[in-house]
């Protein structure tokens, strides 16, 4: 799964539309501080939902640059396509190499942004990466819910079966469990 492609321009002029700075511009500057910038510009590409906003797309730049080291400099949205597009750069600024995404990386950054987008999971992603993403933003997340159960009146074999699964699910997400 590849969900970043390389891109050489700026996105295209729509009514949302948000550019830190043009492909061109950001080429000159990655060109000035690093040897070899290889496939330094990529695109990302997510869909969106009718009620999605610049604002969201914003978030979901936000969190991946926090997570993951990369600068967005372009994002926008196309309503025709029910997409947005974000453009990164790549380069690793301590040692002037792009960063690589393995497909577990980049199902993880994909799930991430569509639980950002309101997206419910997808088939083609799993469920483990969106549980992953819950768990990475707060590591109490399954001992959350698990209290949240025990003021709920559910049978004491419901009540453990549940409890259960949220240990399983945590363990999983701990690298614990398969």
């Amino acid at each position: 799964m590849s969900i970043f492609k390389a891109a050489n321009s700026d996105l295209n002029n729509s009514t949302e539309i948000w550019k830190q700075c043009s492909v061109g511009e950001m080429k000159e500057r990655i060109s000035k501080e690093y040897r070899l910038p290889y496939k330094a510009i990529r695109e990302l590409t997510v869909p969106i939902m009718a009620t999605n906003t610049l604002e969201d797309v914003r978030r979901v730049a936000k969190e991946i640059e926090k997570m993951y080291n990369i600068a967005c400099f372009q994002f926008s949205i196309d309503r025709k396509e029910n997409q947005a597009h974000l453009l990164f750069n790549f380069m690793n600024r301590e040692n002037g190499l792009t960063y690589y995404f393995n497909s577990s990386d980049q199902k993880l950054m994909c799930a991430m942004a569509k639980i950002i987008l309101g997206h419910s999971d997808d088939k083609e992603i799993g469920k483990r990466y969106y549980l992953l993403n819950y768990y990475k933003k707060d590591h109490n997340v399954f001992k959350k819910l698990q209290e949240a159960l025990q003021h709920r009146s559910f049978s004491q074999k419901s009540f453990r079966i549940l409890k259960d699964a949220l240990d399983y699910i945590e363990n999983v997400c701990e690298g614990n469990a398969k």
